[in-house]
């Protein structure tokens, strides 16, 4: 038996988040839990649904919530957030 893998997409392109789960989820192996359009979004799902990976689109801009794809990526980067959940 495979052990399934929980994603999460964040990007700004509908169509690119819907080919790239629909390609993940064919794969028995793969779940996509979610899909954020942007980084806060992005954020707030993966830290209520603790995806194995979360496949993120670095230049996304997200300027509602003042997160530049810097501000963003450090956010995702940075292990503070999400340390108890490395494995």
């Amino acid at each position: 038996m495979t052990e399934q893998i929980s994603v999460v997409i964040v990007d700004d392109h509908a169509l690119f988040r819907r080919g790239v789960s629909q390609l993940l989820n064919s794969d028995p192996g793969v779940t996509v839990l979610a899909e954020a359009s942007c980084g806060k979004e992005g954020i707030d799902m993966i830290m209520r649904m603790t995806p194995d990976a979360a496949l993120v689109d670095l230049h996304m801009r997200d300027r509602r919530y003042h997160l530049d794809p810097g501000g963003a990526f450090s956010w995702f980067a940075n292990p503070i957030h999400h340390a108890d959940r490395i494995r």
